[in-house]
């Protein structure tokens, strides 16, 4: 209902488990939408049982536009598949360039660590903001940044972005949201 012409998704499985019937969410969703697919595995699992596809957790962005280029960078995680984790780098921060009125858009999609511990998150946006400083031109970082706009560990984020909607609606929980921890940021350009 919004015709998007870019999304960001996050918690996306692919052939992941029994919750989403063991489909590729991302090419579904692309496919029901019309839309070009970019899908960028945190985890990349062996298959539940023989003959099966490889089970795949992350984030995917979709887009109307043409893509020109796209990557799964790494970025700093606490694994939620591991026993006793220690930070450490790991995909699933995609970037997609998309050709847009011959502008060529950089879109990244990220999901940032739930933790009450802010210092992953701190250190992802370290990261973030390394990759988007290698990029020029316009640039949109959208997610779940699991923090408010206003949390310490996001403050460097403004120093180069802009909250796209800071009037926005509370996103957390889906049930009955009560903060706004889904974001969309913009470059000034």
């Amino acid at each position: 209902g919004l015709h998007a012409d870019v999304i960001g998704l996050q918690e996306v499985d692919v052939h992941w488990g029994a919750r989403s019937a063991f489909v590729d969410e991302a090419r579904a969703l692309a496919r029901t939408l019309r839309m070009r697919v970019f899908f960028a595995p945190v985890y990349d699992l062996e298959p539940a049982g023989q003959g099966g596809e490889r089970r795949q957790f992350g984030v995917a962005v979709l887009s109307r536009h043409p893509v020109l280029h796209a990557e799964n960078h790494e970025i700093t995680r606490l694994s939620t598949q591991t026993p006793d984790p220690v930070p450490a780098p790991g995909p699933g921060f995609a970037e997609v360039v998309v050709g847009v009125r011959g502008a060529r858009v950089h879109v990244y999609s990220t999901h940032l660590d739930y933790r009450a511990d802010p210092s992953v998150r701190a250190a992802q946006v370290a990261d973030m903001l390394a990759v988007l400083a290698a990029d020029r031109g316009p640039r949109v970082l959208v997610g779940d940044f699991n923090a408010e706009a206003t949390a310490p560990e996001l403050a460097p984020l403004w120093r180069t972005l802009r909250d796209a909607a800071p009037d926005g609606g509370a996103t957390y929980p889906a049930d009955v949201p009560v903060k706004r921890i889904d974001l969309v940021t913009v470059s000034p350009d």
